[in-house]
């Protein structure tokens, strides 16, 4: 016969290793999770004083890297650069082909058709032609940037930043021109133009009409929230739109 007693105990001994085990099991997964935020936050911790000690740094060498070559974009050699005439076809198709070379070092080109690399070849498609259309010619540009404010990671290998830029030129006429990220005019249908004599004159464009005057030309302007994106080691501006409260200072020479 089967003594209940032994039995019994033996139940109750088989339940207590049971929920033993399953303890056990249990503060193992605890203990492997704790371990895993904790690696987890040591990381990040890592990740952003990464970021803060070399990245940045690393980002705003390349923008100013890129502000350094951004004024030649906009710029046919001076043997195209004739008052009242259009530049050879053969010029403009040459340059934008260096355009390109220099834009695939500081713009992404993952997206294909919307990356920002595409944007920029597109918008010195629309410049080239329309200046060439009314005999308009940067001469001379040069691009500053001159503060790189609330940058921070967005995610592995991206970053948000606003970044404050300069721009001074000369120029024959009032052609548009590259802003390093996308089109910008220097006139429109009825635009003020600073002249010695004194105030700002309304000057109306009229249609047709080929201006052969010499100007400068200097605006203020920020690429807010530019993303930026780091591929191939490199960081590259993702997606970037210029915006201004005030419009550009046009000064007949």
């Amino acid at each position: 016969m089967y003594n209940k007693s032994s039995i019994t105990n033996r139940f109750k001994g088989g339940v207590f290793l049971t929920i033993r085990n399953v303890i056990r099991r249990v503060n193992r997964g605890i203990v492997l999770a704790v371990l895993l935020v904790l690696g987890l936050i040591g990381y990040l911790v890592y990740d952003n004083a990464r970021f803060n000690n070399t990245e940045k740094d690393a980002i705003k060498n390349m923008l100013e890297e890129y502000a350094s070559v951004a004024g030649d974009l906009n710029i046919l050699p001076d043997q195209e650069r004739v008052p009242g005439k259009k530049p050879s076809e053969e010029a403009v198709k040459k340059k934008l082909e260096e355009n390109r070379a220099v834009l695939e070092k500081y713009l992404t080109t993952l997206k294909e058709y919307e990356s920002q690399y595409n944007d920029a070849v597109r918008s010195l498609e629309t410049i080239f032609k329309e200046n060439a259309e009314s005999c308009a010619y940067v001469t001379d540009c040069e691009f500053t940037v001159t503060s790189v404010k609330n940058l921070k990671k967005n995610g592995p290998r991206h970053a948000l930043a606003d970044i404050d830029i300069k721009v001074n030129m000369k120029t024959i006429g009032k052609p548009g021109f590259f802003t390093m990220t996308g089109e910008q005019s220097t006139s429109g249908d009825r635009f003020y133009v600073y002249h010695e004599k004194g105030e700002f004159e309304s000057e109306p464009e009229t249609e047709n009409e080929i201006d052969t005057k010499t100007y400068t030309y200097s605006w203020e302007y920020s690429l807010y929230r530019a993303q930026l994106e780091k591929t191939d080691g490199r960081w590259k501006i993702a997606s970037a739109y210029s915006s201004s409260y005030s419009m550009g200072k046009l000064v007949e020479e």
